[in-house]
């Protein structure tokens, strides 16, 4: 599975959509869709970094200055921001609850279709005109990656260290 998937993908496979208490259903093809979602989140990460300008990031720094020039964001950007606190919220409940299939479940949904999904298309039709952009859509990929770390640490390794 690994030489084929990959250690994260299988990983993945193993800690999410699982109910505690009963027995692990295994199917190679769960392994091979986290493997394709692995991929989906790697190419947001390129477009990312294709799509913003190189300097210094500090996420902590970044979040204080989003959350002071919050009533001058652009409302995508607002719900993204929004959705990213409520998202590390019930993420960080959950692992300090022992929920680790919930809270991948939740960040696998919102990955996928808020944020790859929705509002990468946002940011690239409005990219020209928001004066807070870059700094939104990398404060949510960074603060994304940190939240996937204990289920894909390669991968989000690599890919916070290119950002």
């Amino acid at each position: 599975m690994i030489d084929t998937y990959g250690t994260d993908a299988l990983r993945m496979t193993l800690s999410i959509g699982n109910t505690p208490g009963n027995d692990l259903k295994f199917d190679e093809e769960n392994v091979k869709n986290n493997q394709i979602f692995i991929n989906k989140l790697w190419n947001a990460c390129r477009f990312v970094d294709a799509n913003i300008t190189h300097s210094d990031f500090d996420i902590e720094a970044t979040g204080k200055i989003l959350s002071e020039k919050y009533d001058d964001l652009m409302l995508h950007e607002k719900w993204i921001l929004s959705k990213v606190v409520e998202l590390t919220e019930l993420v960080t409940d959950s692992m300090e609850n022992f929920s680790f299939s919930e809270a991948g479940q939740e960040l696998y949904t919102f990955t996928k279709n808020s944020f790859c999904d929705y509002y990468i298309e946002e940011f690239k039709l409005t990219s020209e005109i928001s004066k807070y952009g870059e700094q939104v859509i990398r404060f949510a990929i960074a603060t994304l990656l940190k939240l996937w770390h204990p289920y894909i640490p390669f991968v989000t390794e690599e890919l916070y260290g290119r950002l």
